[in-house]
């Protein structure tokens, strides 16, 4: 199965599109020529490329007998970056594959292969169902976006952008099946990502710390350790992202006796984490948005951000929205939630005021040191006037403390009080509903 556009189709009267790059993030990395295989090509065997990557992802997820079960093969589907993954589709390839519940390299690469004609049928049915009647008067950036949200892919604007211009389509109108094809090629060449995060994965990666001993031949020469694969998703991701780094590391395997982590599949976790978080805000968003218009109202975004763990208070809500240059009868698509939540990150749900004298108290504890000890951090708390439980802070602390190495730096120490605001704010809520509850009880 190859993908097959109409000739004389609107695309037909366009000038060729540009020959695609042949560039590459990573050495294992797709470049958008190779990337394009996976619609078009008839040969039906992989590259050589490809066939790379899915050894290191085989090996990745197989057990000690070398085989892969049948339950895992949407983990490497999602971290090989198909778009059309979903469990029912790939239990079906799987019985049409093996009637067992492990696969060997070969029949992982039969597999494969059905899997990829299946995507391509997905993909050509979802390019022929566009209405194109109703796009006439949207631009590239739009048409876009709408095409990969009906892939289940939150596209920010900013890096629609950049990936129309990687792609070679800064001219053209991205109304085609050629040249969404083409977007979706060049999409998958980043992994998703800006080039100032490809940047930012690439320094952080060659700053950890790195696998010296090699169990496997791979074209790029530096693998880090697997077991600092998490502290370095968490420098490049922040501490929220600490839910869906929990989420990935239980599906990606990171022992000490785990092969060395590379670029490419770096940049894939990190991919992998934030299609995560886009997910979970994608469910909230679509629950609110009960008109399912794809749009919510500016009332509706407290519950949102409730949800996310923030129970802002009327002047965090004030200054956030000033910040961001929210107007009080505004709407939000889910790109500018997005980036309110962000926003709201940013600052930990307080005010500036408030992070200001977080910031001194944290100050007149540590000293010469950047971080506090857990001793040190119990101090400050009561110090401020903290009362909680010593067993609930500690869980708090835990919480906070992914890496567990028993120290806190300030941000987060800012995580931290965000926790003991949102426990705070839950413990009042309970005894107000309790209260209640009692007084309708006696008033009875």
């Amino acid at each position: 199965v190859t993908m097959t556009f109409k000739p004389g189709s609107k695309a037909a009267s366009n000038a060729p599109l540009p020959k695609p790059s042949t560039a590459k993030v990573a050495a294992l990395s797709s470049s958008i020529e190779e990337a394009l295989d996976r619609f078009f090509d008839e040969s039906e065997q992989f590259s050589q490329a490809e066939m790379q990557r899915m050894r290191l992802c085989f090996g990745r997820f197989s057990d000690e007998g070398g085989e892969v079960t049948t339950y895992v093969l949407h983990d490497i589907l999602e971290h090989l970056g198909f778009w059309t993954t979903s469990q029912e589709l790939v239990e079906s390839v799987s019985r049409d594959t093996t009637h067992f519940s492990t696969l060997d390299f070969n029949e992982f690469c039969e597999f494969m292969m059905r899997f990829v004609a299946c995507e391509r049928e997905g993909i050509q049915e979802k390019l022929n169902r566009r209405d194109t009647d109703k796009t006439e008067n949207q631009g590239p950036l739009d048409l876009v976006q709408q095409f990969m949200h009906s892939l289940g892919v939150n596209a920010p604007r900013s890096l629609v952008k950049e990936v129309i211009v990687a792609a070679g389509l800064q001219q053209r109108r991205c109304d085609s099946p050629e040249e969404l094809t083409r977007f979706l090629a060049a999409w998958r060449a980043c992994e998703g990502l800006a080039w100032d995060d490809i940047e930012q994965a690439t320094r952080i990666h060659s700053a950890t710390e790195m696998e010296k001993h090699f169990s496997r031949v791979t074209p790029e020469s530096r693998l880090v350790k697997a077991t600092a694969l998490a502290n370095a998703l968490l420098e490049m991701e922040g501490l929220y992202c600490i839910k869906s780094l929990r989420q990935l590391m239980k599906i990606v395997e990171a022992s000490d006796d785990s092969p060395g982590i590379s670029l490419y599949e770096f940049l894939v976790c990190v991919r992998r984490i934030r299609n995560l978080q886009g997910r979970d805000l994608l469910e909230i968003f679509q629950e609110v948005d009960s008109d399912n218009d794809g749009l919510i109202s500016v009332d509706e975004l407290p519950g949102i951000l409730q949800t996310l763990g923030f129970t802002l208070l009327e002047a965090e809500m004030t200054e956030l929205m000033e910040l961001t240059a929210t107007a009080d009868d505004g709407f939000f698509y889910l790109e500018a939630v997005s980036g309110f939540v962000a926003a709201c990150q940013e600052v930990n749900g307080f005010t500036h005021e408030i992070l200001d004298d977080l910031s001194a108290n944290f100050d007149k504890f540590r000293g010469e040191e950047d971080e506090l000890s857990e001793m040190q951090v119990l101090e400050l708390l009561r110090f401020m006037g903290q009362t909680s439980y010593i067993n609930e802070m500690y869980d708090l602390i835990n919480e906070v403390d992914f890496n567990q190495n028993h120290t806190m730096d300030k941000a987060e120490f800012f995580r931290l009080m965000r926790l003991q605001r949102e426990q705070n704010m839950a413990n009042y809520r309970n005894a107000y509903e309790n209260w209640d509850i009692e007084s309708d009880d006696q008033n009875e």
